[in-house]
């Protein structure tokens, strides 16, 4: 038995399937052009907000995804946790065992 990535496509034989199915792309396309443009709004107030503020547009991309979804605080602590992992491989920090303190190693150059 085949999976379903590899059977080709069941081909509506009914004139009544197929205008159904033109009508479903057709809405699937106005879907896509939406998103078009309000991708192109949001390009145009980023310009706006560049031109004003002088804030680069991703930075404000962002910013006005974070409001959007109102997940800074889950951001933030991502941003901590990313911090830490980072500081303590690249500058050879040691990190604190809330179990066991004493199990830490110096990880500087001697």
């Amino acid at each position: 038995m085949k999976k379903d990535e590899d059977q080709l496509a069941l081909i509506p034989s009914s004139p009544s399937d197929r205008k159904e199915l033109k009508g479903m792309l057709q809405e699937a396309s106005n879907c896509l052009q939406r998103i078009e443009d309000e991708r192109e709004a949001m390009k145009d107030i980023a310009a706006v907000v560049k031109e004003k503020f002088s804030i680069k547009p991703t930075l404000f991309n962002k910013l006005a995804k974070t409001f959007h979804k109102r997940d800074y605080a889950e951001l933030q602590h991502s941003h901590e946790e990313f911090e830490l992992l980072y500081e303590t491989l690249m500058e050879n920090k040691i990190v604190a065992d809330t179990e066991d303190d004493e199990d830490d190693e110096y990880l500087g150059d001697d």
